[in-house]
């Protein structure tokens, strides 16, 4: 009974020391570096870590475009604004219509309230209710593309998608995983008075290039173009799901 004894208090010692040792050598490592010390060691600059506040939106500004570091990550990251910025020029056969990414997220995504991209790799994955399933940010940016712009999906392994998330994470500097930010999605509208003449000229200048100057439209080309446009139209952000003919 007395070994028996012995043996469990050398135990038990044993593994508070080995406790012990795993506390202070927790301690005593360097913390991992996260996207805030890239900006940080590449730039000199001081991006501010927003504290993470469950319930209440984070007052949160990203870092600029100034800030991108000059290496291969900086490169990826310069390739997504280039390619959300001239989305139809250089992604011609995922997206062959006439609207770019930043002809809805204003700004290269940096401006509030106008569908930014401010902290939304924070986000994902998440459950999307229109899917019923969790899906990675790569998903939801082929949802813009397939959907919004009446394209086709990049494949989340290439290039293209890894540079546009490379470009979305910088944008997500320093947020915490699972937070959100002031300024996402869109506001609610204001009740409005109409104002015909108003209209017509935003109609002009913002609407012509793909319904025409009558409202006619512009018709497609081919019957995938056509498709591609039922795609768009009836399964546009915020609908239920297409009927099965029109999904990919």
């Amino acid at each position: 009974m007395a070994r028996a004894r012995a043996a469990r208090y050398v135990g038990m010692w044993v593994l508070a020391l080995s406790a012990g040792f795993a506390c202070e050598r927790s301690r005593s490592e360097p913390r991992r570096a996260d996207s805030t010390d890239v900006v940080r060691a590449a730039t000199g600059t001081d991006v501010p870590r927003p504290a993470f506040a469950l319930n209440a939106p984070l007052d949160y500004t990203p870092p600029a475009d100034s800030a991108i570091p000059r290496d291969e990550l900086g490169a990826s990251i310069r390739r997504g604004l280039a390619l959300i910025t001239h989305t139809t020029d250089s992604l011609r056969h995922y997206a062959p219509g006439n609207i770019q990414c930043v002809s809805c997220h204003i700004d290269g995504g940096r401006r509030r309230d106008a569908a930014a991209l401010i902290g939304v790799t924070a986000r994902f994955p998440k459950y999307m209710d229109r899917v019923g399933a969790v899906i990675p940010v790569e998903d939801r940016v082929n949802y813009c593309f397939t959907r919004s712009l009446a394209g086709t999906r990049i494949p989340n392994d290439s290039r293209e998608m890894q540079d546009i998330v490379a470009y979305l994470a910088f944008l997500s500097t320093g947020v915490p995983q699972g937070a959100h930010v002031k300024g996402e999605g869109m506001p609610k509208m204001p009740a409005l008075t109409g104002d015909s003449a108003r209209g017509a000229e935003l109609f002009a200048k913002t609407c012509t290039p793909c319904h025409g100057a009558e409202g006619e439209g512009i018709p497609p080309a081919d019957v995938a173009s056509l498709l591609a446009w039922l795609r768009s139209n009836l399964g546009a952000e915020g609908h239920r799901p297409l009927p099965k003919p029109f999904q990919q």
